[in-house]
């Protein structure tokens, strides 16, 4: 597995494209996070995709957050890896060591995750976490209270939600 960063002139560009449209037509219950990726993918600080050799496996973006970068942003796993090789399909394994190299290579001072505010996301978010710590050998922290995450700012219920952080600069 690697990860790649995905630009228009990539040539892995349409494989990205494949992806995409995987999402937009799935049964996922966040399904219509996808429908604008293709027009907004460009306002993200990166926007990568995980390979298996040349198979798509799965998409995320990085956001910026004034010196806080935001990873597994619009994260979306192709069915066929949902579970690959007869276990579940642990992204952040990949997703969690290359966003933190990129984070700390783009002099950012803190990664962090976020899952909106559901009971179910809470838990999602303490194993996150406990994955997080496992992967990168370095200390995450599950905050306490939910953050609103929205750019602009909005009230919506979806802005609201968990976060997994790691501070790579303290200060």
């Amino acid at each position: 597995m690697r990860i790649i960063e995905v630009t228009e002139n990539s040539e892995r560009y349409s494989k990205f494209l494949q992806l995409v449209k995987e999402a937009e037509e799935s049964l996922d219950k966040l399904n219509n996070n996808y429908t604008n990726i293709i027009k907004t993918y460009h306002n993200y600080e990166t926007f990568c995709m995980i390979l298996n050799g040349e198979d798509p496996v799965a998409f995320f973006g990085m956001q910026k957050y004034e010196n806080a970068i935001r990873t597994f942003t619009r994260y979306f796993l192709s069915n066929k890896y949902r579970f690959y090789n007869g276990s579940y399909f642990r992204a952040s394994k990949y997703i969690l060591p290359w966003s933190l190299r990129w984070a700390k290579h783009n002099g950012y001072d803190f990664l962090f995750v976020s899952l909106q505010s559901d009971l179910k996301r809470k838990r999602i978010s303490q194993i996150l976490m406990n994955h997080a710590n496992k992967y990168t050998n370095v200390k995450w922290t599950n905050l306490k209270r939910l953050y609103n995450t929205c750019k602009n700012n909005e009230d919506k219920p979806q802005c609201w939600q968990h976060i997994v952080r790691h501070t790579i600069n303290e200060g």
